[in-house]
């Protein structure tokens, strides 16, 4: 099995007022077992086109994809997508919710419930286990999501967004209990946001796609250490890392 999402030739349109409008156009990308990739640029640079295509919801009209060594991108379990929008069943219970894909998966009861009991303590609901989503706040209903996405065991987390309809203290407050989830259960995460400090402190890349149609603009390494300190995002290199980044989106929005 193959280490890497290798990413070759990619060409995709849709149709727009009666015009083929091309949205993404990638020549050559890799994304590494386990690294956290965030994907940033201008409104409609085809951020969620692409992660569309990565979670197999929409096809591409060329190029190739090795996912890992699988060329099928029909949806599987081996993927977990997190959205902006909350994607919990408002008629199940957080239990419920968080187990729905071992339910269908058939796995046995016993298990099931200690699966559900340790995503629970991960994420602190462990004593809302038995609420409905009406009862929870955004943060709550979002950790919920996590906690369903990552009860799966996927090897790669998409995610679009995620923790940008929040406000400012629920949005860091999710973003350290992502960070310490991962520390104990790492996974490939390609991670779309418009927030370049998030996608600083959180990742190991930043990939900035023009507008459309997308196509790679710049692939920068983070160099900050892992595990990070929100302090970090205090520090001159950051800000002139996050300018650099943000100058690279303007001026091409601006060209």
């Amino acid at each position: 099995m193959s280490d890497q999402i290798q990413i070759s030739n990619l060409k995709k349109s849709f149709l727009r007022n009666g015009a083929t409008q091309v949205v993404l156009e990638i020549p050559d990308l890799i994304i590494n077992k386990n690294e956290f990739v965030s994907l940033v640029g201008a409104s409609g640079c085809g951020k969620t086109t692409l992660l569309n295509i990565l979670a197999g919801f929409i096809p591409f009209d060329s190029g190739s994809i090795n996912f890992f060594g699988k060329s099928d991108l029909k949806p599987g379990s081996d993927r977990a997508c997190v959205f902006q929008e909350d994607a919990v069943f408002p008629w199940m219970t957080v239990r419920e919710n968080i187990g729905y894909g071992l339910t269908r998966k058939r796995i046995n009861k016993i298990r099931k419930n200690e699966i559900i009991t340790h995503y629970l303590n991960l994420v602190n609901l462990e004593n809302e286990g038995g609420q409905y989503p009406k009862q929870l706040s955004g943060g709550m209903r979002k950790r919920v999501d996590l906690a369903r996405a990552m009860a799966n065991s996927p090897d790669t987390i998409l995610m679009d967004e995620p923790f940008g309809a929040l406000d400012y203290r629920t949005r860091k407050d999710l973003q350290e209990r992502f960070i310490r989830i991962l520390e104990l259960e790492i996974k490939t995460v390609i991670f779309v946001t418009h927030d370049i400090s998030e996608a600083l402190y959180l990742s190991d890349r930043v990939i900035i796609l023009s507008q459309s149609p997308g196509r790679v603009l710049s692939d920068i390494r983070v160099p900050f250490t892992k595990p990070r300190n929100r302090t970090i995002c205090d520090t001159p290199e950051f800000i002139s890392l996050r300018n650099k980044i943000e100058t690279i989106i303007s001026s091409n929005v601006n060209s």
